[in-house]
């Protein structure tokens, strides 16, 4: 895990990189942050970041299907009608 801190007057801006995973980026941290105080704040934070993140993913892959099945009844749909237009013109 490495962390990067950026200082400024108004906070401090923290971006934490781990294996496998994008850059997770706090900031609401005091300007005045210690190491040590960084240590004990970050993993529940980087744990809350996952599940928000693991959710999102979830949240999409729920929207794809959905959007997928919609768009096989339309076309069912759509099929169906134009079966029941060739045969109506017989």
């Amino acid at each position: 895990m490495k962390i990067t801190i950026k200082r400024s007057k108004d906070g401090a801006i923290v971006k934490v990189k781990t294996l496998d995973e994008p850059i997770f980026t706090f900031t609401n941290f005091s300007p005045k942050i210690t190491h040590e105080s960084l240590k004990r704040a970050l993993p529940p934070m980087i744990r809350s970041e996952r599940i928000k993140r693991y959710k999102t993913a979830f949240r999409r892959e729920q929207l794809a299907e959905a959007k997928r099945l919609k768009k096989e009844r339309e076309e069912a749909t759509d099929e169906a009608n134009a079966d029941d237009n060739q045969t109506s013109q017989i």
